[in-house]
C-alpha cells in the first residue's frame, strides 16, 4: 500500500527558522540521510519502491551505502518523497551530484524538485510526462503509477 506524502504550504516553509532538520550530523552519509528522511515521513522501502518504480533492493542498498545512487534515482526519490528543496539539495550534495542550469532537462527536473513540497501537482508522474513531452528521457520507467 502506497502512503500519501503530504506537501508543505508556503506559509509553513516561510516560518521555518531552524534548518537543522535538513542535516542531522556533519559526517552523515547519503544512506543515513535518506533513511532518516524516510523514517521521519514514515515511508518504508516497499512504499517508496511502489511510488518510484525503483526496486526495493536498490533502495535498501542506497540506505545502507552499499550502492551509489544514480542522478535519476536521487531526483526521483526527492520528488516522490516531496522533500523540502533544502533537503533535496542536501541529498544531492551527499551523493556528489548537482543540477546544471545549462541543461534543459536538469532545469525541468529542478522545477519539480523545488516545487514538489509546495504544490501537489508537482508529482513524479507529471515530471516524467513533461520530460517526455520535451523529448527527454523520463526519470524512471514508472508511467502507469496511479497517484492519489
Amino acid at each position: 500500500m502506497t502512503r500519501h506524502i503530504p506537501t508543505i504550504n508556503a506559509v509553513d516553509a516561510d516560518s521555518i527558522q531552524d534548518y537543522s532538520y535538513v542535516q542531522a550530523e556533519m559526517d552523515e552519509t547519503f544512506g543515513q540521510a535518506l533513511a532518516r528522511y524516510m523514517n521521519e515521513l514514515k515511508i518504508d522501502i516497499a512504499s517508496l519502491s511502489a511510488s518510484t518504480g525503483i526496486s526495493k533492493a536498490s533502495i535498501y542498498y542506497y540506505t545502507k551505502n552499499k550502492r551509489r545512487i544514480s542522478f535519476n534515482h536521487i531526483a526521483t526519490i526527492c520528488i516522490a518523497l516531496r522533500l523540502h528543496p533544502l533537503r533535496s539539495r542536501y541529498l544531492f550534495s551527499l551523493a556528489h551530484y548537482q543540477l546544471s542550469a545549462q541543461c534543459k532537462r536538469d532545469m525541468t527536473i529542478c522545477n519539480y524538485i523545488c516545487g514538489c513540497a509546495f504544490n501537489p501537482s508537482f508529482t513524479l508522474k507529471a515530471c516524467n510526462i513533461e520530460l517526455q513531452a520535451k523529448h527527454f528521457r523520463p526519470l524512471t520507467a514508472l508511467s502507469a503509477y496511479k497517484e492519489k
